[in-house]
């Protein structure tokens, strides 16, 4: 042991002294960190009946995100800390503006995670966050049209990426491909039928499983 872990394990119980002083911080608010991206539920809401969007509220050590990318949410879940990733579903300016961000999450069946999330998770939860990453972003300026292809929860992260072209008024023309098993397993069916409605530059084409159309 070096004279450092040595100093901080006899003034503060641990080779590492600023876990002392984490405990201490999140003793006066969880959502609070020296080391950690915290973030609070701030809402839940249905979006069919084996999905739901998670709006959390980040703390300052979160850096922000493009269209597009993912990101690692820590749970507690009875007593053992579980990690999972989820791509973003909303757009910057909503985090930019509000200070929020949203997760659209799946139930899988048999699901530790998700089944856990749909069931215990709600408004005033804390969990840890990662950075977000990953490389399905749009480039600073699109050239040329954009084809989406989606299904189910497959949609999350396109919409992302339509809701900043939408806020850019559509500055390339863009189509999506979007299956799911039924009408009313179209996550944001209404919103991209909307979207589809207000820019003639977005082409919205649905394919259900049985037939039916959003």
């Amino acid at each position: 042991m070096d004279a450092k872990a040595w100093f901080n394990l006899s003034l503060f119980n641990t080779p590492r002294a600023g876990e002392y002083f984490e405990y201490l911080v999140q003793g006066i608010d969880p959502l609070w960190s020296l080391t950690d991206c915290k973030a609070r539920v701030v809402e839940v809401r249905d979006e069919t009946h084996d999905t739901k969007t998670f709006v959390l509220r980040p703390n300052a050590r979160w850096q922000g995100f493009e269209p597009g990318q993912q990101l690692h949410i820590t749970l507690t879940i009875n007593g053992v800390q579980q990690t999972r990733t989820f791509t973003i579903s909303s757009t910057p300016y909503e985090w930019k503006q509000q200070g929020t961000i949203a997760l659209t999450v799946k139930r899988v069946p048999n699901g530790r995670v998700t089944g856990w999330m749909h069931d215990h998770l709600s408004a005033g939860t804390v969990v840890t966050l990662s950075q977000a990453s990953g490389d399905f972003v749009l480039p600073k300026e699109p050239e040329g049209a954009i084809a989406y292809f989606a299904a189910g929860s497959g949609i999350t992260p396109i919409a992302s990426q339509l809701g900043k072209l939408s806020a850019c008024k559509m500055p390339v023309p863009a189509t999506l491909l979007y299956f799911a098993r039924s009408e009313q397993d179209y996550i944001f069916g209404a919103e991209l039928k909307a979207l589809a409605q207000a820019h003639k530059r977005f082409t919205l084409h649905t394919i259900a499983a049985d037939g039916g159309h959003p």
